[in-house]
């Protein structure tokens, strides 16, 4: 599944960004393309940001799905019994 959030995130962070870079840049340019040029580029961590938090919170759910398959495949494997693997610490 492809997340399109962090693309849609850069974009309108990108549209608001150069709006106000380029309010800023006429009265002063320097300014100007100082603003944009650290707008942009905290516009790009931000996105890379949620692309990554979205990649991970995806791999932690199929790793999670993996355990939960390796261990009903290795019951045996191991030694143990269902009620043993599935049961209360403590009984």
């Amino acid at each position: 599944m492809i997340n399109y959030i962090s693309g849609l995130i850069f974009v309108v962070l990108l549209v608001i960004g150069g709006a106000v870079s380029f309010t800023a840049g006429t009265s002063n340019i320097a300014v100007g393309i100082i603003i944009g040029f650290f707008w942009l580029l905290g516009d790009i961590i931000l996105s890379s940001g949620v692309q990554l938090a979205a990649q991970w919170e995806k791999e932690e759910a199929g790793v999670a799905k993996i355990t939960g398959q390796e261990a009903r495949a290795n019951k045996s494997a191991i030694g143990l019994t269902v009620d043993a693997w599935e049961g209360p610490l403590y009984k």
